[in-house]
């Protein structure tokens, strides 16, 4: 037998037992817990058939969030505001005719800079075919992975292309890679690349363009020292933009192979 203790006006075990409600009683006093689960059955309800309100909710979230993703596809390489400063008709250093500029490129075309959804433009394309490179595309994927970490370099690639707006296609490409250098004062080096034009858009005077656009911006971002590398056939035309040949250098690539 156990001997139960209890002090001062507590009820012995007994009473405490015969106050205790019936399971009936009990059950009927559930009240707040049978109401939040009457509520959860509502909001559930609710939540099936959305109100008018809750639609519109969802369906602005939705476009909001598609914007935000054409928004960032539509993220320049670098700032516009590096072409909008230009002074065009007191910097250039080619003479044009009949006459274009950074901002009037010709009929239809837009100069400006990269854009992640150049790709679906036609950019690869255009590199492919106009620098006649034998290599297979590189996929959108690769394409959007490679531009990020150019982007994020932070000012180390300024690449200008040229759009025709009636077609939708990237039609010229110029590239002003920038390093940066420890021994030099002024510790940017620019390296122009890919000057391309598009078939169907020579003898239109836009490469002379793209590479006034690109010296310019050499200036622009504090190049100390800038060179290229082109085809005998082409040494005339980057002349008339003050590049000259340093016969004391030669250009040497290591092999391939000595790569893999």
């Amino acid at each position: 037998m156990i001997a139960w203790r209890w002090r001062g006006n507590r009820s012995p075990p007994n009473a405490r037992a015969s106050n205790r409600s019936p399971p009936n009683a009990r059950a009927t006093n559930r009240s707040p817990h049978n109401a939040r689960a009457s509520n959860r059955s509502l909001h559930n309800a609710r939540a099936s058939n959305p109100s008018p309100r809750n639609a519109r909710i969802y369906f602005s979230s939705q476009i909001m969030a598609i914007v935000n993703r054409n928004a960032m596809a539509d993220t320049p390489i670098y700032s516009p505001e590096l072409l909008e400063e230009i002074d065009f008709e007191k910097e250039h250093l080619a003479t044009y005719d009949p006459p274009i500029s950074l901002t009037n490129p010709g009929p239809n075309l837009k100069l400006r800079p990269l854009q992640l959804s150049d790709y679906n433009k036609g950019y690869m394309d255009l590199l492919l075919s106009a620098l006649y490179m034998q290599d297979s595309a590189v996929t959108q994927q690769e394409f959007k992975e490679r531009w990020d970490k150019m982007k994020a370099s932070g000012g180390s690639y300024y690449i200008t292309v040229i759009e025709d707006t009636s077609t939708q296609k990237i039609i010229g490409n110029a590239v002003l890679h920038v390093e940066y250098k420890l021994l030099q004062s002024s510790f940017r080096r620019g390296r122009i690349e890919d000057i391309a034009v598009l078939e169907g858009y020579r003898l239109k005077q836009l490469a002379k363009l793209l590479i006034d656009v690109t010296t310019i911006l050499c200036k622009k971002v504090g190049c100390f020292r800038v060179s290229l590398y082109c085809k005998d056939r082409v040494i005339p035309l980057y002349q008339k933009f003050g590049f000259y040949i340093d016969k004391a250098e030669n250009l040497m690539w290591l092999d391939k192979m000595k790569l893999q």
